[in-house]
C-alpha cells in the first residue's frame, strides 16, 4: 500500500519571525492565530492520493501444543479524485478577476476551497528525490496572449474533427476525440491509456466524457516545460513545484484553510498599451512521463487538459489601474463642500482639525446657542458635503435642512435602501415572489374592507367576487336582434367610431345591472362573442353608459363589419 512521504515545510505567521515547523499531513495543524493573521505552508499532502490501494490484514493465533492459526484478509479500494474537470465550488476565486485589468508584472493565481486539491494526484517527475513526486502539484496556471493559442487549420490533423476554439481559445471535445488526435498531437497520456476501454479505466472515467483542451505550438511548449537547471532538452516540472502553497487564515473565531496555485508566467513586460491575456488552469499529470524532447516533427502541437480559464487585461508599466486610482482619489480628492473658511466661520471650529466621527445634535439646536458637541456635529456634516437649504415640512412652518448633492459621496441609510432595492429588482425570482406576496396581501385586505362595509351598510353591495359575477352573467346580458353593422363612410372622421350614430341600429351587450358600470358592444350579437373573450375582456373592461334610449351614448364601442370580434376585443 502506497504511503505519502511526510513533509517539513517552512511556515510563517504574519507579524512574527519566519520559523520552520514539522507538519504532519495527517493532522490538522493547531494554530494560535489572531483575527486577520495568516500562516502559510509549502504544501498539504493528503493521507491518500488518487489511485488503487490494497489493504492486507494478517493475524496469527498460537496455543501451546497446537499448531498456530493464521487468519488473513485483503481488500482493494480506489481513491477517486477529479481529473478532467473540477466540481462546482472547488474554486474560491481567481486573480486578476475575469474581465479586470492588472499590471503586467502580477502573477495570476487561483484560490481553492480544498487545501489538499493541488496534491491529490500523483505527478511523476525525473528527479531522484522521492519527495519531489509527492510535493509537486498536479495543477498549474499558464497565461497566454490570444496569438499564442490561436491554431492554424493547416497544423490540425486532417483525420480529426474540425477544431472549434471558444472565446478563451479552448476546445471542447470528448476524450475519445482527443485520443484520436494522438497521431498528429503530442498528448500527456500513456499508450496504454489511449486504448483502454471504459471497463479498464478508473471509476468515474469514460471515453465519452467531455473535456476542454488547449493546444500549444511545440516551440511554446518547450519554453514552458524545459528544464531550467541542466540540459534544456529535458521535459521538467521543476518550475511548477514551488508554485502552490496552503494558507491558514483566521477569520474571527474560525480558522479556514485554502490552497493557492500561482502562475510562473506573467504578462508581457514590454507593452505600451493594455493587452488582453488568457489564463488556463491546466493538468500537469503525465507531462514528464509521456512527453519527451525533442518533439516529433510530425507533431507540431501539444494538447493539455484545461480545468478552468478566464481573461483579463495586462497593463503596461506606469499605467494607472483601478486600485491605485481609487487610492489616489481617497488621498488627494475631497467631496464638493464649503471651503474651510466658511466652515470655520459657521461653526467657530478649525476645519483642519475636524473630527468626522461626531454624534447627532439635540432637537433644540435652532432655538439656542450651539454647544461644542453640536458644533462638531455641524462641522462634520459640512465637511462631508452637506449644504443648507430652505425646507418646509408638512406642518407648514419654514426651517433649514441639510442637503447633499448627487455628486457628493452618500453613505447614508437612504443609499443602503436604494442599493437593496436595486438588488431586489435585479433578482427575478425574488421580485416574482414579492409580487405574489403583495398580491395576496392586497386581495386579503380588499376582502376585509368589503366585509366591513357590508356590515356597516347591508343595503349597499360594494364588492362582488368573480364566481358570483360569472354565475349572474346570463341574467345580466341583454341583446337586440337587430344586427345591422355600422360602417364608416369614405372620409368620415374616426371619432364617429366611438359614437352611436343616430337612427342606426346595433346590438347592445350590457354587463352589470348598474347603469354606471356597463359594457356596450355595438354591431355584433352576443352569440358571436366567444365565452373566453367575454370573460377575459368584457368582465375586465368597463365603459360608462348613461341615458338608455338617448341619441348620445358616451364611451360606447362600435365593431366594424369587416373586423372579427375576437381580433377587435384583443386590441382593447
Amino acid at each position: 500500500m502506497a504511503q505519502p512521504v511526510p513533509s517539513s515545510p517552512a511556515s510563517s505567521v504574519a507579524g512574527e519571525d519566519d520559523q520552520t515547523t514539522e507538519f504532519n499531513p495527517q493532522e490538522t495543524p493547531k494554530l494560535n492565530l489572531l483575527p486577520g493573521q495568516m500562516k502559510s505552508y509549502s504544501h498539504h499532502i493528503p493521507s491518500l492520493k488518487a489511485g488503487p490501494y490494497n489493504v492486507q490484514v494478517a493475524h496469527e493465533l498460537s496455543s501451546s501444543g497446537e499448531s498456530p492459526l493464521r487468519l488473513a484478509s485483503a481488500q482493494r479500494f480506489t481513491v477517486v479524485v477529479p481529473r478532467f474537470s473540477l466540481p462546482h465550488g472547488d474554486i474560491h476565486s481567481c486573480y486578476p478577476h475575469h474581465g479586470h485589468a492588472e499590471m503586467a508584472h502580477v502573477l495570476p493565481h487561483t484560490v481553492f476551497n480544498d487545501p489538499h486539491l493541488p496534491w491529490e494526484r500523483w505527478v511523476e517527475t525525473n528527479e531522484h528525490d522521492p519527495r519531489a513526486s509527492v510535493c509537486t502539484p498536479w495543477l498549474g496556471i499558464l497565461t497566454f496572449t490570444p496569438e499564442e493559442l490561436k491554431i492554424d487549420p493547416k497544423d490540425w490533423p486532417a483525420e480529426a474533427r474540425p477544431l472549434k476554439q471558444s472565446a478563451l481559445l479552448s476546445s471542447g471535445m470528448s476524450l475519445e476525440s482527443l485520443y484520436r488526435t494522438s497521431a498528429k498531437v503530442a498528448l500527456p497520456f500513456s499508450a496504454q491509456e489511449l486504448v483502454q476501454n471504459d471497463s479498464e479505466r478508473p471509476p468515474g472515467e469514460k471515453r465519452g466524457d467531455m473535456v476542454k483542451a488547449i493546444f500549444l505550438k511545440s516551440a511554446l511548449f518547450q519554453d514552458l516545460f524545459c528544464q531550467q537547471t541542466g540540459p534544456p532538452n529535458v521535459v521538467s516540472l521543476d518550475r511548477y513545484k514551488y508554485m502552490a502553497h496552503v494558507r491558514c487564515v483566521q477569520r474571527n473565531d474560525e480558522t479556514k484553510e485554502f490552497s493557492v496555485v500561482v502562475s510562473p508566467r506573467s504578462g508581457p513586460t514590454d507593452l505600451d498599451s493594455p493587452k488582453p491575456m488568457i489564463a488556463h488552469l491546466v493538468s500537469l499529470e503525465g507531462i514528464e512521463e509521456n512527453i519527451k524532447f525533442p518533439l516529433p516533427v510530425d507533431k507540431p502541437l501539444v494538447g493539455l487538459i484545461s480545468l478552468h480559464s478566464w481573461s483579463y487585461q495586462s497593463l503596461p508599466p506606469g499605467h494607472i489601474d483601478y486600485v491605485h486610482l481609487m487610492k489616489e482619489l481617497g488621498l488627494k480628492m475631497a467631496p464638493l463642500r464649503y471651503s474651510d473658511s466658511i466652515i470655520e466661520m459657521s461653526t467657530g471650529l478649525s476645519a483642519s482639525h475636524a473630527d468626522h466621527k461626531t454624534g447627532a445634535p439635540t432637537s433644540d439646536m435652532e432655538s439656542r446657542q450651539l454647544n461644542i458637541s453640536e458644533k462638531k456635529w455641524l462641522q462634520g456634516r459640512m465637511l462631508n458635503g452637506f449644504s443648507f437649504v430652505r425646507y418646509r415640512p408638512n406642518s407648514g412652518e419654514e426651517t433649514t435642512a441639510l442637503y447633499r448633492g448627487p455628486v457628493s459621496p452618500d453613505l447614508s441609510y437612504n443609499l443602503a435602501r436604494e442599493l437593496g432595492r436595486s438588488l431586489a429588482y435585479a433578482d427575478r425570482a425574488f421580485l416574482a415572489a414579492m409580487t405574489r406576496i403583495r398580491g395576496q396581501v392586497h386581495k386579503r385586505a380588499q376582502g376585509n374592507v368589503a366585509a366591513q362595509l357590508s356590515v356597516l351598510n347591508p343595503n349597499v353591495r360594494s364588492y362582488v367576487d368573480k364566481s358570483t359575477l360569472l354565475s349572474a352573467l346570463k341574467d345580466n346580458i341583454m341583446t337586440d336582434d337587430d344586427n345591422a353593422m355600422n360602417k364608416m363612410a369614405p372620409g368620415e372622421s374616426t371619432e364617429r367610431r366611438w359614437r352611436a350614430p343616430t337612427g342606426r341600429g346595433g346590438t347592445m351587450v350590457k354587463l352589470s345591472r348598474a347603469p354606471d358600470l356597463s359594457v356596450l358592444l355595438v354591431g355584433a350579437s352576443i352569440n358571436q362573442i366567444p365565452c373566453k373573450m367575454a370573460r377575459a375582456r368584457c368582465l375586465e373592461t368597463y365603459f360608462s353608459w348613461k341615458g338608455e334610449g338617448g341619441n348620445k351614448i358616451q364611451d360606447e364601442f362600435e365593431i366594424q363589419t369587416d373586423v372579427p370580434v375576437e381580433k377587435e376585443l384583443s386590441q382593447m
